[in-house]
């Protein structure tokens, strides 16, 4: 138990909307006060002396249920209640970074009395990857933002300047030929190759193929409706609105799934269209496995946790965008409610299209004609 503290507060008097105000913590929580119509602020800080003594005993008398509240119960009561908002996955990768990393570090400090050093030190200890080291980061600022919205504590000891991590460097990733999907597809078990040609033909994040069934192919308009993710089985809401446009597919795609359908012991509207024999959905851990054994025995070098089915969401949007020359077909096409995560992330850099830009400048520069119809235009 933290020993109770004394308050002296004075109060913050502020102007707000023509008349003069006053703000303070009563009980570990901000409070506002008005104080009326003044001719300065001088006559309104006199006129908020009785009330911050008011506040000043009443916040020595008493001792506020928040006032003690530790980190662990903040989690049990407050946080609890704003996370179940959010999807189960986002949820259970909050709950694992809390577990192995926030909880035994702040788990029994007081909420309150937490200071931007003790976020440095917290900081200074991990040993994480830069990801992981940038995700620990999100999700302190993210609680102490909310303990401030909730008042526990007057302000969030979370200092960007001081404590976020150092910006991960981007690296190109890896990405697929034309003839390495061919051949992966080729070296795939017959169940396995439909859905991974789903994957690479239309970009999509596997957890939204993954959730596909039957009631979301439409074989007439050629179009497959993304209304799911999945997530350890359960059915989900897709990632962002922007994910819920419907995605065309080429009539082969539309052939093969129609096919695919006649075969299947499960056929309903609600059934899922990549299956095991049960009829519940494929494990991606499974088919993860049996994707890397077929790219190695075509013998694509594999770099660790960069080719698995991410790969073809990536490879898509670099092969679409150095066709078509169109960031933001590409990004509707992937789904991306921001054109600048498709440009950032998902396509790669063209050599040869910065070769041929240099060749069209370095050509007009030096081109007699180009140089003459400057001249006579200025």
């Amino acid at each position: 138990m933290a020993r109770k503290k004394i308050s002296l507060q004075k109060g913050s008097v502020e102007l707000k909307n023509g008349q003069w105000t006053v703000r303070y913590r009563l009980q570990g929580k901000i409070k506002r006060e008005v104080l009326g119509k003044f001719n300065n602020k001088k006559a309104a800080e006199r006129a908020a002396v009785p009330i911050m003594q008011r506040v000043n005993e009443q916040n020595n008398s008493n001792t506020s249920p928040d006032t003690d509240m530790t980190f662990r119960q903040f989690l049990d009561v407050h946080w609890k209640s704003y996370s179940e908002k959010h999807k189960r996955s986002t949820k259970d990768c909050w709950g694992s970074l809390m577990k192995t990393h926030l909880l035994p570090y702040f788990g029994d400090k007081i909420l309150s009395e937490v200071t931007p050093t003790d976020v440095q030190k917290f900081m200074d200890s991990l040993r994480l990857s830069a990801n992981s080291l940038h995700s620990v980061y999100n999700l302190v600022k993210l609680l102490f933002e909310i303990a401030s919205q909730y008042d526990l504590i007057e302000k969030s000891p979370v200092r960007p300047m001081m404590h976020r991590p150092a910006t991960v460097p981007k690296v190109d990733k890896p990405t697929l030929t034309f003839q390495q999907i061919n051949a992966t597809l080729a070296a795939l078990p017959t169940k396995e190759r439909l859905l991974v040609r789903v994957l690479a033909a239309t970009g999509k994040r596997s957890n939204e193929c993954f959730a596909l069934r039957w009631i979301d192919f439409k074989p007439a308009s050629l179009v497959l409706e993304i209304n799911h993710g999945i997530y350890r089985k359960q059915l989900q809401s897709p990632k962002s609105e922007s994910s819920r446009k419907p995605i065309s597919i080429t009539p082969e795609i539309a052939r093969l799934l129609t096919e695919h359908k006649a075969q299947s012991a499960f056929q309903s509207d609600t059934d899922f269209i990549f299956c095991r024999a049960d009829g519940s959905p494929y494990n991606p851990t499974t088919i993860r496995k049996r994707l890397y054994r077929a790219m190695d025995a075509v013998g694509i070098q594999r770099v660790p946790r960069l080719f698995g089915f991410h790969i073809f969401r990536r490879t898509a949007g670099t092969l679409v965008d150095n066709e078509f020359s169109d960031l933001k077909m590409t990004s509707s096409m992937l789904g991306h409610s921001n054109i600048q995560t498709t440009a950032n992330i998902y396509v790669q850099r063209s050599e040869s299209k910065v070769a041929k830009a240099t060749d069209y400048l370095d050509k007009g520069i030096c081109d007699p004609d180009v140089t003459q119809r400057a001249a006579i235009a200025s």
